[in-house]
This record gives C-alpha cells, sequence and structure tokens, in this order.
C-alpha cells in the first residue's frame, strides 16, 4: 500500500469513504511470464504460482514513489476491454486492502491501485454487468472505516470500468445493481440494528447513521440529486465523533452546493479536523473539476 502520512486514526478510516483512493502510473518494465491474449490462455496463466505475480506487481510498485512491498492473496486475468486481458489482484493486509490491476503494454504497463475492504471474492468482483463483452470491477469501501472487529457488514459498492488502461467509474450506469444489490444488504442489516436500539442506542447509532449515509449516496450518484443529503452531511461533519466527520466530509466532497466546499474550508482551518478536510477538498477538485 502507499505511503500513509496522515494521523492513524484518519489513516484507517479515510481512503475507504473517499472511494477515489486509486492512482495510475505508467512503469516501464518487462512481464515475467507470458501475457494472455485469449480466455484459453488467460485461464492458464491464472493457474501460475502466486508469488510470481506477486513478484511481478511488486516490480511495479518499486518504480512508484512513494508505494511499498505488497502481498497479494489472489489474482485474476480478465478482460476490462474488449479483447484486452488486465491482470487483476487482491492485495494487502485483513484490515485495509488493495486491488491491483495491471494494463498490458509492448514495453511497459499502467498500474493501478484501487483501495477495496469489499467482502466479495475477487472472482465476484470481477463481472460484465451489462454483457458488452468487457467485465467490470466492483470495489468496495465501508462508509465510516474500519472500526473493530464487530463493524457491521456495510458497503458501498463502486463500479469502474476501464479504457486504455485508466479506470472511470461507471456506477451510474447500473441502477439495478444497486437497487438488487447495494441496497439490499444495508437494509437487511438495519432491520436487525432497530432491533437493537431500544437495547443500546448509542451501540447502534453510528451503523444506522451509514446505512442513511448508503442511501443518501444512492440518490446523488445513481438517481442524479447531487445536492442530496446537504444538510444531513454538514451536521455529520460538525460532530466529535471521527466517523461521523468521515460520513459528512465524504458527502460534502460529492456535493455541488457551494456551503458544502465552504465547511470544507472552514473544517480544513480547525487542527481536529484539518487532515480529513483537507484530504476531502482534494477529492472534491477531483470529483467536481475545481481547484480549491
Amino acid at each position: 500500500m502507499r505511503t500513509k502520512r496522515l494521523p492513524v486514526v484518519a489513516a484507517l478510516l479515510l481512503c475507504p469513504a473517499l472511494s477515489v483512493c486509486q492512482e495510475t502510473h505508467r512503469v516501464r518494465i518487462t512481464a515475467y511470464f507470458q501475457w494472455p491474449q485469449s480466455l484459453d490462455s488467460a485461464i492458464r496463466a491464472t493457474k501460475m504460482p502466486t508469488d510470481r505475480v506477486e513478484a511481478f506487481i511488486n516490480s511495479l510498485r518499486s518504480g512508484v514513489p512513494g508505494y511499498g512491498p505488497t502481498q497479494c492473496a489472489t489474482f485474476r486475468f480478465a478482460p476490462l476491454e474488449k479483447a484486452t486481458f488486465y491482470l487483476v489482484a487482491s492485495c494487502g493486509g485483513r484490515i485495509e486492502s488493495d486491488v491491483e490491476i495491471v494494463a498490458p503494454g509492448e514495453h511497459d504497463h499502467q498500474f493501478t491501485e484501487i483501495e477495496s475492504d469489499s467482502p466479495l471474492p475477487l472472482a465476484m468482483s470481477i463481472v460484465d454487468l451489462d454483457g458488452d463483452g468487457a467485465d467490470e470491477l466492483v470495489t468496495g469501501a465501508r462508509p465510516a472505516g474500519y472500526m473493530g472487529a464487530s463493524t457491521p457488514p456495510i458497503y458501498w459498492y463502486t463500479v469502474w470500468r476501464f479504457r486504455d488502461g485508466k479506470p472511470e467509474d461507471a456506477s451510474a450506469n447500473f441502477p439495478g445493481f444497486y437497487r438488487n444489490f447495494v441496497l439490499e444488504q444495508p437494509d437487511y442489516v438495519g432491520e436487525l440494528l432497530s432491533r437493537l436500539q431500544p437495547v443500546d442506542p448509542k451501540e447502534v447509532r453510528v451503523p444506522l447513521a451509514e446505512i442513511h449515509y448508503i442511501h443518501l449516496k444512492f440518490e446523488r450518484i445513481i438517481l442524479g440529486n447531487r445536492n442530496a443529503g446537504l444538510e444531513q452531511a454538514l451536521m455529520w461533519a460538525k460532530s466529535r465523533d471521527v466517523s461521523f466527520q468521515v460520513m459528512g466530509m465524504s458527502s460534502l466532497a460529492e456535493i455541488p452546493a457551494e456551503s458544502a466546499e465552504k465547511e470544507l474550508i472552514e473544517l480544513s482551518q480547525s487542527p481536529a479536523t484539518r487532515d480529513l478536510a483537507r484530504a476531502f477538498l482534494v477529492k472534491r477538485a477531483r470529483l467536481l473539476g475545481r481547484s480549491k
């Protein structure tokens, strides 16, 4: 994984919430194996020892400033573009993991790392959702990050398409996937948490807010209501609880309203929220094309 420069709590929480923690780098290196050109050769290549693929990925990472060695758990070769097979590997640790994606080139490769803590196996994260012959990559993120072993299984999923070796967030093109899969999972968890609320309201406060966060994000990203959840996001961002801060600032980074940007700027001037707010201002600039 990349070298983290934020305080420990922010480092554990921030990148999953950002959902745009991905960078693409072109690295001049020769693969240690024959790159697959067909489905049959891709199936054969997937039988390579994992440590061979891990060594190749670490060679790529060594060519990118700020990236250290990683450990890979599993990998696949998949047509993330029509007739072009990418190497996709699940790497990292138990709590904080990455998906490493490599697009082939004649003399170099395009290497992308997307942070993901999705519970889906890699084989289920690579799927042709629209039947066009090219697979999409699905990554997951906990709205408020990992808070310990008892963290409920609540996730926002992002659907990525690849063009010329680079990822594009294609989530808005798959409303059925979000209605039938992404929203159903937290709604089931929400029913269980609601039964616990009278017994232990403090314990369920954050996960119930995470479910609300996912529904508001669905309105913004999938339904196109770009300012949905503005008032809630402003309230969360002002909270003293870092979990609510992360959800609030993450939402404000996606909302084009001027008041959302103003709040992030104010939070970036406070020592208590400076690191988080500045990171989400960077995210906002990427998403909305601003340079604040």
